[in-house]
């Protein structure tokens, strides 16, 4: 009998039915009502047929599909396909066999081959290579090697020595073979030296740095354009700036007074650390100054090891420097209690690209960013020499901040050139340009509401910049057009000014003390506080993602629009030959599925608090899913306004020969450069993802402000955008 058909609802045994005499089994048919075997998602269609003999051919096996089914089926998983009982494979070549499992004569789902066992008596030969691998005790079944986690590195291999003047090595808790992708499990060996950087205590960019979000508003970060670091593999670098007036003497009286208050002997000198919900624990007394502080060493290093409990995919290579960065940036402040010696370490760090593994999952955004800021110090500290007394980078919101900082600058590129693409849209729209009159903005003088205003006429068909479609169809222009046309001052208007206002938040944030406890030197006191606690940039970047969604909310509309032959009065899906071509048909289904996902997005993660750390941390902000889900939600925006670019370049097709604006021709020619037009039906995604990479790189933008600053030259009243 054919063992277990989970989902062949649609095939009934037919006990009447009389076959050939097969040798051994019964026979399955198709339901008379089902001569098309709907779902086919396991190819229910295909029988094996016991009494068929085809000629033999090289794999032992055959099969045969059912006579009511000439056409092939998807194969995708051979559920129903059955080796041959008295099939016997010759010897693979590979010095390996496998077997079915007993329990399954049926070819199951070999998707991460569990049914395959490797035979016990198997001993492959010897590698080529140094090292021997072999599989877990624990995993007897071929279970999936993806990231050779089932892989153990034999103990007794000893690499060879690298040839360049630094020694790497695993770290000694990962005796696994983790995934090495960006060497985060690789240690720099303690005599390591990195090229000694100037003295001070701030830090400057290289002007080429590759950080995914400039930090062009941290006030401790300071631009050197004379600067000539040290050539790095990441092409950046950082210095401390020696005129800064966070001078070196403050820093190292802010490590004094941290050692006068925290590492003293005796119990009554304040030994005392204040750890969520072990606030009233002592460290244990140390018969002298020297042994109490490896016991607060010894500490910091478990603090860092313990909270290291991240999960999920690892922050990228430019958003971890991003991260260490702005680490830098506030500890350059003097309200940390850090000492110069691990500021410089840090900053050598940057520059010599050491980067830590940093998995993205494990913050909950209120005593800071614990479990990402402990994986930076990990991959940094070694054995923990590397650090002196307070070192555990305990505190602050920077994974939020790091984050959230390139969503604003993101969301603000994107906002800029939503502008030109409406723009566009509403030329080949043949709309008015009626609604975008200043005194009407002048009358609700939101900020963003009047700039968005201004950036639509100075693109528009004007005095200036005048437009052959316009100037054709001015006699027949309507009153008013639809929202999603007529109202983009309004809606794009708020997204601008949410995107200002988180970014004075971030910025804000990016140059304060978020430590704790924070440092005083002048006062000469150090005093714990609460500026570690992320409500601030977590309720900003869920406003962040709220009203930057708008912007592909009612950029759907318009692809609607542009696709709707009763709305455009252009061919259906933007495509001749409607019957023949899909045209934009799909692009939009894209559109509309990205929209429907940020609104899923968009639920704010910060109305949430889960108490942690037993009932210490009884608040918290979850800003870092805020700052994530923001991300996502932008790059989703992106991709939207991508799509409408596209349509509205093919809808311009169909008006030549006539010409719009000159600013408006220039994104046009940008846009074919890398995207040529639809005369039929072709593979979207490549054209999806050249434009979604212009806007990125802000390309529509920068071919408009030319024409804009000309427009603005011409009317010596209106703003400067």
């Amino acid at each position: 009998m054919v063992a277990p058909l989970l989902s062949t609802q649609n095939i009934i045994w037919q006990r009447h039915y009389s076959p050939p005499k097969p040798s051994s089994g019964s026979a399955i048919t198709l339901h008379p009502n089902h001569h098309l075997a709907a779902p086919l998602l396991s190819t229910q269609t295909i029988i094996w047929q016991r009494q068929y003999s085809p000629p033999k051919i090289s794999s032992g096996s055959a099969i045969t599909l059912h006579p009511n089914h000439h056409l092939a089926v998807p194969l995708l998983s051979t559920q129903t396909i059955i080796w041959q009982r008295h099939y016997s494979p010759p010897k693979p070549s590979s010095g390996s066999a496998i077997t079915l499992h007993p329990n399954h004569h049926l070819a199951a789902p070999l998707l991460s081959t569990q049914t395959i066992i490797w035979q016990r008596h198997y001993s492959p030969p010897k590698p080529s290579s140094g090292s021997a691998i072999t599989l877990h005790p624990s995993h007897h079944l071929a279970a999936p090697l993806l990231s050779t986690q089932t892989s153990i590195w034999q103990r007794h291999y000893s690499p060879p020595k690298p040839s360049s003047g630094s020694a790497i090595t695993v770290h000694p808790n990962h005796h696994l073979a983790a995934p090495l992708l960006s060497t985060q499990n690789i240690i720099w060996q303690r005599p390591y030296s990195p090229p000694k950087t100037s003295s001070g205590s701030a830090i400057t960019l290289h002007p080429k740095h590759h950080l995914a979000a400039p930090l062009l508003f941290t006030q401790n970060i300071i631009w050197q354009r004379h600067y000539s670091p040290p050539k790095t593999s990441s092409g950046s670098a950082i210095t401390l700036h020696p005129n800064q007036h966070l001078a070196a003497p403050l820093l190292s009286t802010q490590t004094i007074i941290w050692q006068r208050h925290y590492c003293s002997p005796k119990p009554s000198s304040g030994s005392a650390i204040t750890l969520h919900p072990k606030q009233r624990m002592r460290l244990p007394a140390a018969d002298s100054a020297s042994s109490f502080g490896e016991t607060i060493r010894e500490l910091q290093d478990n603090l860092i090891r313990s909270h290291a409990a991240g999960v999920g995919s690892p922050l990228s290579p430019e958003r971890t420097r991003m991260l260490l960065a702005l680490r830098i940036n506030i500890l350059a402040k003097g309200h940390s209690g850090v000492s110069l010696e691990t500021l410089h370490r840090m900053v050598e760090a940057f520059n010599a690209s050491c980067l830590s593994y940093v998995p993205e999952r494990g913050t909950v955004g209120a005593s800071g960013d614990l479990a990402p800021l402990a994986h930076l110090a990990l991959g940094l500290m070694g054995e923990g020499n590397m650090w002196s007394l307070k070192t555990g980078w305990a505190e602050a919101k920077y994974l939020i901040t790091a984050l959230g900082a390139e969503a604003v600058e993101r969301a603000q590129a994107i906002a800029r050139q939503a502008d030109v693409i409406a723009a566009l849209t509403l030329q080949v729209l043949k709309g008015t340009t009626k609604a975008f009159d200043s005194d009407i903005h002048a009358a609700r003088p939101h900020p963003g509401q009047v700039d968005v205003a201004w950036r639509l006429r100075s693109v528009l068909d004007s005095d200036v910049f005048p437009s052959e479609i316009t100037v054709k169809n001015r006699a027949h222009e309507r009153v008013q057009d639809a929202y999603s046309l007529r109202c983009c001052p309004q809606v794009h208007g708020v997204a601008n000014d949410t995107i200002a206002f988180v970014k004075s938040i971030l910025t804000t944030e990016m140059n304060s003390a978020t430590d704790n406890p924070l440092v005083f030197g002048e006062q000469n006191k150090i005093v714990s506080g609460g500026n570690f606690h992320g409500e601030y940039p977590a309720k900003a970047l869920d406003f962040l993602s709220i009203g930057v969604h708008e912007l592909a909310s009612i950029s759907e509309r318009r692809i609607e629009r542009l696709c709707n032959p009763s709305l455009s009065e252009l061919p259906a899906f933007l495509v001749t030959e409607g019957g023949l071509n899909s045209g934009f048909m799909i692009a939009h289904c894209t559109a509309a599925a990205l929209v429907s996902e940020n609104k899923v997005l968009c639920h704010p993660s910060s109305v949430d608090s889960l108490s942690t750390s037993a009932a210490t941390e009884d608040h918290v902000s979850m800003g870092g899913w805020a700052a994530r889900k923001a991300l996502r939600v932008v790059e989703h925006v992106e991709q939207v306004l991508a799509i409408e670019l596209l349509a509205a370049c093919q809808a311009l097709e169909f008006h030549r020969p006539l010409k719009t604006t000159p600013p408006l021709e220039a994104v046009y020619q940008l846009v074919r450069m890398v995207v040529r037009p639809w005369d039929q039906d072709r593979v979207m995604s490549p054209d999806i993802q050249a434009a979604h990479k212009l806007l990125q790189e802000e390309k529509v933008w920068e071919a408009v402000v030319p024409y804009m600053e000309k427009y603005s030259d011409s009317l010596p009243h209106c703003p400067t955008n």
